[in-house]
């Protein structure tokens, strides 16, 4: 493991919010200035430093951050990692519970920062099905609007099931 970093971002509904969870259209824009940067680095120990939790991976398990300490253990397995020690440090700009995505914009920092640490390339589809690990823990049965917004550098017309699609908006012109 070397240091790894990921970037996410906050993410807002244009329409369509109550809408997707019935498989209808939505469109969706990322927010690239209110940000969230995921940090780890090798430790001898496991540690979470954030504002929504911090201390060991392993006493996360029953807390407010539980999706993301499955989604962290997940991913160690995936990298035959285990017992690797490690800290990870989330700075984030996001406010909580405001509907800006701040869940799924951690979990996509920190897969993107896991991914780098282990010098992997990652895609966009590989990206989403980690993020909905720890989406299902927090949310249940998420769409994945979220996490495809606060991971994508455009609009999308994001439809639950299908991948998204990035939308180009008009420009106007003086």
């Amino acid at each position: 493991m070397q240091n790894g970093i990921g970037h996410s971002h906050a993410k807002i509904i244009l329409m369509g919010e109550h809408a997707v969870v019935y498989h209808q259209p939505a469109i969706v824009l990322p927010i690239s200035s209110i940000k969230l940067q995921a940090t780890i680095v090798p430790n001898a120990q496991q540690e979470i430093q954030s504002s929504f939790y911090s201390g060991s991976l392993a006493s996360a398990s029953d807390s407010p951050f539980a999706g993301i300490a499955l989604l962290l253990r997940q991913l160690l397995t995936y990298f035959d990692a285990k017992a690797q020690g490690f800290k990870l440090t989330i700075e984030s700009e996001l406010p909580p519970e405001r509907g800006m995505g701040s869940s799924a914009a951690t979990a996509i920092a920190v897969i993107r920062a896991v991914y780098a640490a282990f010098g992997a390339e990652l895609s966009q589809t590989t990206l989403l099905n980690w993020a909905s690990v720890s989406e299902n823990v927090i949310h249940g049965n998420p769409s994945g609007l979220d996490a495809a917004t606060t991971g994508a550098n455009s609009p999308l017309w994001f439809v639950k099931g299908q991948l998204p699609r990035p939308m180009h908006m008009p420009t106007m012109v003086a």
